[in-house]
């Protein structure tokens, strides 16, 4: 019997196909904001390494979020929504003759989710509502770098030599 370890008895591991998949912080988090679906913080951490794409999601001002649906043969992405019923048909309807658009909302009435491709998530995001990142304009940037100024660290103080001095400097009346 060999000493060879199992790994190299069997060969090499069989590529995963959830592994690395599409991400959508990656494609559009410069401009929209980007949140951890909320089971992620329980996940050990060798499930989460590769697999970040599968819980990224951008937030709607109705309470539901744009996220991945399938990466392979194609990128999918999914409008899930509790609320806007009529807003997801609407989108159904305008991009009907679009392949890879569809809409579900066999549920309970309320709820629905349109499929989408990443073609057209600039034009879905405007018409949910999806929260934008916040960025500092050059302007407000300019202003808090003024009003920060005095409060920075420096390394060799610019005002009284007297706050500096060490008790030993200051009982002997060592000049600075």
């Amino acid at each position: 019997m060999s000493r060879m370890s199992a790994k190299a008895q069997t060969g090499p591991m069989p590529h995963d196909p959830f592994l690395h998949p599409f991400s959508i912080k990656k494609a559009f988090g410069k401009r929209w904001k980007i949140q951890m679906e909320e089971s992620w913080r329980y996940e050990k951490p060798e499930n989460k390494i590769g697999y970040e794409g599968w819980y990224e999601q951008v937030p709607t001002a109705c309470g539901g979020f744009i996220g991945l649906f399938q990466d392979k043969p194609m990128v999918v992405l999914q409008f899930y929504t509790p609320k806007q019923r009529l807003t997801s048909r609407k989108l159904a309807a305008q991009f009907k003759d679009t392949p890879g658009v569809r809409l579900d909302d066999g549920f309970d009435g309320y709820e629905t989710v349109l499929y989408f491709p990443p073609e057209l998530f600039e034009q879905v995001a405007v018409a949910v509502a999806a929260r934008k990142r916040r960025v500092l304009s050059p302007e407000h940037k300019e202003k808090l770098a003024i009003a920060s100024k005095a409060t920075r660290f420096f390394p060799h103080f610019h005002g009284s030599n007297s706050l500096h001095k060490s008790q030993d400097e200051r009982e002997c009346g060592i000049e600075g």
